[in-house]
């Protein structure tokens, strides 16, 4: 059985989905596996659509895909693996296809976000997260399971990214209710 949880709970769940905190659970650890082994094991290609291959200056990010590659761009399935400073930052495992931008996650998949606030951002407090369900031109749009480390757990719709709609929140302390949103927003 779920309650409806007040709105004032809501705001403090909703705020560590969004804010975050570090914690140093073994869950959201990155499997062992380094650039350079990627590089060298010919089970991937280099992708180098300017939509993955992302250079920030202080940072570039490095994508390799483990399914079919046409002129640096993935199609079909498999799995993305984004490299930041040589460290895997993100897998993702699922179909691309052809959008508007480029190649874009299309389909049902499961994307993992290991990096570590302080590899990128030394100020940041994004927590490490995984989201199983669909995506529609890279966004996290239709039904799906957020969790991340920290214990939240929102199952649900969701549209570009946000949770949407009616959706059962689970608290890092393991309460859970029914809680409704709007574009990312909870609402009464």
């Amino acid at each position: 059985m779920f309650i409806r949880l007040p709105i004032t709970i809501l705001s403090l769940v909703f705020s560590v989905l969004i804010v975050g905190c570090q914690t140093t659970g073994n869950s959201f650890q990155p499997p062992e596996i380094s650039l350079s082994t990627i590089q060298k094991s010919g089970n991937y290609c280099e992708i180098t659509d300017p939509a993955f291959a992302i250079d920030l200056g202080f940072i570039k990010f490095s994508p390799w895909w483990s399914g079919a590659c046409k002129n640096g761009s993935p199609f079909g399935s498999g799995t993305l693996l984004t490299f930041a400073k040589n460290a895997l930052a993100e897998r993702y495992e699922g179909p691309m296809q052809t959008g508007l931008l480029g190649q874009e996650r299309h389909g049902k998949g499961v994307i993992t976000y290991f990096l570590q606030h302080k590899v990128v951002l030394p100020n940041s407090r994004m927590n490490r997260w995984s989201y199983e369900g669909d995506f529609k031109h890279n966004k996290r749009t239709g039904t799906g399971v957020y969790t991340d480390e920290t214990g939240l757990k929102v199952e649900g719709n969701f549209i570009n990214g946000k949770p949407h709609g009616v959706c059962i929140v689970t608290a890092p302390d393991g309460n859970s209710g029914e809680v409704e949103f709007d574009n990312g927003k909870p609402v009464r």
